[in-house]
């Protein structure tokens, strides 16, 4: 039992059920855009595939960096600049 320190009415209430539902993050956020690479290392096709991304030098290395046309490379780097995660 609790200790009160002033005179009142104190309700305690106890959970009944346990969470049903783990507590995950829901989103992982997505880019779509021109890149200056379209392969991997092995010369396979990164074209229309999907990528997972936790770093801007993981984006670097697999989609290359050229600011001066693209908008995607500025927009990832600003994701990553503003606290971003997995992308």
């Amino acid at each position: 039992m609790a200790t009160y320190k002033t005179p009142g009415v104190y309700i305690e209430e106890a959970p009944k059920f346990p969470f049903s539902v783990a507590q995950e993050p829901t989103s992982v956020v997505a880019f779509i855009g021109y890149t200056t690479v379209i392969a991997d290392n092995e010369g396979n096709s990164i074209l229309l595939y999907p990528k997972r991304i936790s770093l801007w030098n993981d984006f670097v290395s697999v989609f290359g960096y050229q600011s001066s046309s693209k908008y995607l490379p500025d927009a990832v780097s600003l994701f990553y600049k503003n606290g971003g995660g997995d992308c």
